[in-house]
């Protein structure tokens, strides 16, 4: 305040009025009072100017290693949080309604961007979302606009949706959740977003139990406190399909769009009746086990117009319901497959994995002229995934992480590139169906030798597949053999009718097969099959195969086995928790956990392990380095403290290990530490006596207090004369019956103290007399 007391004097100096203003009795005490008003309006509107670019500061130093997706939410984090304490801070109804309104326009463009990383980027999310103790401390106006920590169980929904055969669309899976019960923003429909990759074998019609971050319908699973995953399968879903599939098509179009492109009849023919129907199909690939038969019904204008041509719940619903009213007996139909007449959605096709019923969604640019696309999607009814193309560069097999994946590259396979490519299942698909046996028909190979097989199209007891395991990835090579037989492999690339193809597989049905390109460098997976005289090796694990000769009916290769090399391989490292709130000076310990991913004939790795804090932080592990053997998982903690004085925001911790001797020996990750502290008190009212009551008669006098903090009440203390009387927890009002004839004549006091879960305390008091 000496720049106040400066400026007085020199206004005593220069200006007479002032002077005189001053020399009338008790004015300069009212003046100094305004001042003291002003001056302290003034210095809040500092304060709260240097708290927001502190904020900033500390959102930008926080997400400077993260990136810019990561830096605009930490930065929304470090508004919100400002602009809380401008609302809490707030001294009259009206800077409290424009801060009020202000906060929630920072609540909801914070909660716009949150949804869009739980969509896109859930790794993102789940670093910046708000621990439960911060959300607390923030005012009840943006609670509704907050993200939540949720347990949740229920039944899933899984849909595989492909583009279409011009590309432009990126294939994804969606897991749609149909909770037991709504979360606390009253939702019972969520959509899953996993962190990296989805956990093995979720399908249509799994129980699962999920821990994670819930906002709105979005919800991203993460680990729980204390370990163990984010995603629990409680009930697995009905195995393959087998025998006859009875399946409904419906024929829907809309409002301002009624046109009938092709017609019932040609449906019938494209699912059930014609030489290359999805029946058809089905029926040769499977040897007989499984056929489609059913109904073609509609067409149906649904009464929406074609702005809802992509929405298929809203499509799916309106076409089972016209159905329904047409007599269909929808219900007993256990594959549903929709068609429409309109475009654009992007899209080529979309099946849910499994299901019962299951769906599959044809848009019209399809135009119904292949059955491929429809076959495609049935795949995915009956649980298949993608027949992928695995390429190495120059090599036809090497670390993945010197390798790419075409989802679907491999054209022998209608769950490949579907599009002008319809043909069987490879072998290895067919396994995971049973439509082959892993006792007849496949033989594992474990030893040097020569070994023959006869083509996966033929119905058959010879041996059709041989498995050899790939130790390093936990998944096998499934040899296999082809010709052109049939309706549909009758048009195979004569390189899969002249050799073996190999495939990648984990044995999985719901999992993709990777073929192998054994004459890689080309870009051409139509020549991916081995040919006579050659040869695919794989140095990392020991194995060599070689085509020894084929005739139509047969195909002979020899296996050798050698001493597998050491292959190294980047560590797993992870922070964990993934974030955590603290206040200034509060150490909080994270567990930073590595992975030796080396072959197992690799010697064990000495990992040199560091870590970064903010800068006036002190990060400390403890222990210097890790040695670790393949495969084999180990951990260490990071003791976080921050300096005393701590800026709100989000800040990064981030985690490192290097062996310097293997240039691939190295890996980061990151968490984050939320530092948000409550400076307000709450505020607490005596309703009951009112201050300088005068007590008489007989009974009771009710002493009642109500007391209100962003943060949450604790507890209220009632004080009579300094002695306690009555005590209430994590409520907002506290009363007591006082007996008038105990109380003693002359004048008595009472005090409410009000605690908020921030630990700050405030007071009010009320004196009355008998």
């Amino acid at each position: 305040m000496h720049f106040m007391d400066d400026m007085h004097k020199e206004m005593l100096a220069r200006n007479g009025l002032y002077k005189f203003w001053h020399s009338i009795p008790f004015i300069s005490f009212f003046h100094f009072v305004i001042l003291i008003g002003v001056g302290s309006y003034i210095a809040l509107s500092l304060q709260m100017t240097l708290l927001d670019q502190a904020a900033q500061q500390a959102a930008v130093s926080s997400s400077a290693s993260f990136g810019q997706g990561r830096s605009s939410l930490a930065q929304l984090n470090a508004q919100l949080f400002a602009a809380s304490k401008r609302y809490n801070n707030a001294r009259t109804d009206a800077e409290r309604t424009n801060h009020g309104a202000a906060l929630s326009d920072i609540a909801v463009e914070r909660k716009t961007a949150f949804l869009d990383a739980a969509q896109n980027s859930p790794h993102d999310f789940l670093l910046n979302v708000l621990p439960e103790d911060v959300q607390e401390k923030l005012p009840d106006v943006v609670q509704s606009l907050l993200e939540e920590e949720v347990n949740v169980e229920g039944e899933l929904t899984v849909i595989h949706v492909d583009p279409p055969a011009e590309g432009g669309y990126a294939e994804r899976t969606l897991y749609e959740l149909d909770a037991d019960s709504a979360t606390a923003a009253g939702h019972t429909r969520l959509h899953l977003h996993f962190d990296g990759d989805a956990p093995e074998g979720l399908v249509t019609g799994t129980k699962v139990k999920v821990h994670g971050i819930a906002l709105d319908q979005e919800l991203v699973p993460m680990a729980a406190a204390g370990g163990g995953g984010g995603t629990t399968v409680t009930t697995q879903a009905a195995a393959t399909a087998t025998g006859p599939q009875k399946t409904l098509v419906i024929l829907l179009n809309f409002t301002n769009n009624t046109s009938q492109p092709f017609t019932v009849a040609q449906t019938a023919d494209v699912v059930f009746n014609g030489i290359r129907s999805t029946d058809a199909f089905y029926e040769e690939s499977s040897f007989g086990s499984l056929s489609l038969y059913g109904d073609v019904v509609g067409w149906y204008t649904i009464p929406y117009d074609t702005t809802y041509a992509c929405n298929v719940d809203v499509m799916a619903a309106a076409a089972d319901q016209a159905a329904t009213a047409a007599g269909v007996a929808v219900s007993t139909y256990p594959h549903k497959i929709y068609m429409w007449n309109q475009a654009g959605c992007g899209w080529g096709g979309m099946g849910t994995i499994g299901g019962n019923p299951s769906q599959a969604w044809i848009p019209s640019h399809s135009n119904n002229a292949d059955s491929s696309v429809v076959s495609h999607e049935f795949g995915h009814n009956i649980l298949a995934h993608h027949a992928q193309w695995l390429k190495c560069g120059a090599k036809a097999i090497d670390s993945y992480a010197n390798c790419t994946i075409d989802e679907y590259g491999d054209r022998s396979d209608v769950m490949g590139y579907m599009w002008g490519y319809y043909f069987q299942f490879v072998g290895a698909r067919k396994l995971g169906e049973s439509w082959l046996s892993n006792v007849s028909h496949m033989q594992t190979v474990t030893a040097n030798g020569t070994y023959t097989i006869s083509p996966s199209e033929t119905n058959d007891a010879n041996v059709k597949l041989l498995k050899i395991a790939k130790p390093d990835t936990n998944e096998s090579y499934y040899l296999s053999f082809r010709q052109a037989v049939g309706a549909f492999d009758i048009t195979l690339p004569p390189a899969f009718v002249n050799g073996v193809g190999i495939h990648l597989w984990n044995g999985s049905v719901t999992s993709q097969t990777k073929l192998i390109d054994t004459t890689p460098g080309d870009n051409n997976p139509l020549n991916a099959p081995l040919a006579d005289g050659t040869s695919f090796a794989d140095p990392a694990n020991g194995i060599t195969i070689t085509q020894l000769s084929h005739t139509p009916t047969t195909v002979t290769v020899s296996a050798q086995f050698t001493g597998a090399q050491c292959v190294p391989g980047a560590p797993n490292l992870n922070l964990s928790p993934l974030t955590q709130s603290g206040s200034s000076g509060a150490p909080k310990i994270y567990t930073l956990t590595l992975k030796n991913t080396d072959s197992a004939t690799c010697p064990s790795a000495a990992y040199a392990l560091s870590n970064t804090v903010p800068s006036g932080w002190t990060g400390t592990l403890s222990t210097p380095s890790l040695t670790l053997a393949p495969g084999v998982q180990s951990s260490a903690t990071i003791t976080v403290t921050p300096p005393a004085i701590v800026t709100d925001g989000t800040y990064t911790v981030t985690g490192r290990a290097v062996d310097a001797s293997v240039g691939i020996h190295q890996a980061n990750t990151a968490a984050t530490y939320v530092s948000f502290t409550d400076v307000t008190p709450p505020t607490v009212t005596i309703t009951s006596p009112a201050d300088g009551a005068v007590i008489k008669g007989k009974g009771n006098v009710t002493v009642s207090a109500y007391a209100s903090d962003s943060s949450g009440i604790a507890s209220i203390v009632l004080k009579i004369d300094g002695t306690t009387v009555k005590t209430c927890t994590a409520v907002t009002s506290c009363s007591y019956k006082w007996t008038i004839n105990k109380i003693s004549v002359g004048s008595h006091t009472v005090v409410a103290t009000a605690t908020d879960k921030a630990g700050f305390t405030n007071s009010a008091s009320v004196t009355v007399t008998k």
